[in-house]
């Protein structure tokens, strides 16, 4: 996925009494092959008369090291939920450093 498709599928924003409300969709493993995912506010912006701070806001917070991290393998972003590790994707886990889940 390229990094604003990661952005759009786990940063959703909702609109309420005059400000824009940043969620962040995170994933956790209670257990092997069972993903939960769960919504989290991040950040809160009055609703602007001009310009575009959605964007910024939006990579603001995929550069947040408790939400995102970037494969050093694949170099994708990841939501913290899909890593294996702080440094490799589950992804590559399993494709390059033979790990099993």
């Amino acid at each position: 996925m390229t990094d604003q498709e990661v952005m759009d599928q786990f940063i959703r924003i909702a609109e309420f009494k005059g400000y824009l409300y940043f969620i962040v969709t995170k994933i956790e493993w209670p257990g092997p092959s069972e993903p939960r995912s769960f919504p989290e506010i991040v950040s809160r912006l009055e609703i602007p008369s001009d310009g575009d701070p959605i964007s910024k806001e939006q990579l603001r917070i995929s550069e947040l090291k408790k939400y995102f991290r970037r494969c050093e393998d694949c170099r994708e972003l990841n939501p913290v939920g899909w890593m294996h590790d702080s440094r490799i994707c589950q992804h590559c886990a399993t494709q390059n450093h033979g790990v099993m889940y």
